[in-house]
């Protein structure tokens, strides 16, 4: 069990906030169900009418102090909710299979008329390796993907949000709106997973837990953890300044 703290932006709950700007925005057959009732009933019209002059009411109020005092988006259904959260044991769930062991058998009693017995090798794959973390030692998988899916990435580190504050006219509410990092993600590599160490052990191949003798070898690889992605946006107000820090060189060095 635990619980967020979320700061409130001038005093309105974030979650209400947006809640209430998508009612505005793409659900006015909520807010305003009467103004969307196709039927030509005498009724419905004067409900029609009532329902403007009632907005006239809050079109001076405005229209987040309106909805706030109808108690609109006041509750909302958790499990429809996800967090992002980091990953301070280093484990992450990850899809796609692995070679756990290889088992080889040259078949000689069958060979032999049950003769002589079979000769058999096995080999085990551990795909773990070792961090420090404050002093203690963690074993954690060796696996490194390098980018995450496409569809689905929620959990993608450079998922972060470009906001930006849109508004029509002075007399209406600004919308906040955000498109997602990173741009041009299509540039990105595939997702996959690599392992940058692989231990590999002889074992009894009747027992496999058990090695034929205190060797092992260790293989390592290059992975994205080493090669790392990185990138730079480049805002159009950053690409200004830079121009005009370039021009005032250029004059600098005339003068």
């Amino acid at each position: 069990m635990f619980w967020i703290k979320v700061s409130n932006e001038k005093g309105v709950n974030p979650i209400t906030k947006i809640a209430l700007q998508l009612l505005r925005n793409d659900l006015q057959r909520l807010s305003k169900p009467n103004s969307y009732n196709p039927s030509n009933n005498i009724v419905t019209a004067v409900k029609g009418l009532l329902s403007s002059i009632v907005e006239i009411g809050s079109f001076v109020r405005g229209y987040e102090a309106t909805s706030l005092n109808k108690h609109w988006a006041k509750n909302y259904d958790t499990n429809k909710f996800w967090v992002k959260l980091s990953s301070p044991d280093f484990k992450r769930l990850g899809g796609g299979s692995r070679v756990k062991s290889i088992v080889t058998s040259d078949s000689w009693m069958s060979l032999t008329n049950d003769q002589e017995s079979n000769f058999s090798k096995a080999t085990r794959y551990i795909y773990t390796d070792e961090v420090k973390l404050n002093g203690i030692n963690y074993e954690i998988s060796s696996g490194v993907a390098s980018y995450e899916p496409i569809l689905g990435g929620e959990e993608n580190v450079f998922r972060k949000p470009i906001r930006s504050t849109q508004r029509s006219n002075p007399l209406t509410p600004s919308n906040n709106e955000f498109i997602e990092e990173p741009i041009c993600e299509s540039y990105f590599p595939a997702a996959r997973v690599g392992y940058s160490k692989v231990k590999i052990i002889d074992v009894d191949p009747s027992d496999m837990e058990t090695p034929l003798n205190n060797g092992y070898s260790i293989q390592r690889f290059y992975t994205s953890k080493i090669t790392l992605q990185l990138f730079e946006d480049l805002r159009l107000i950053r690409n200004l300044a830079r121009l005009c820090a370039r021009w005032l060189n250029l004059l600098i060095c005339q003068s």
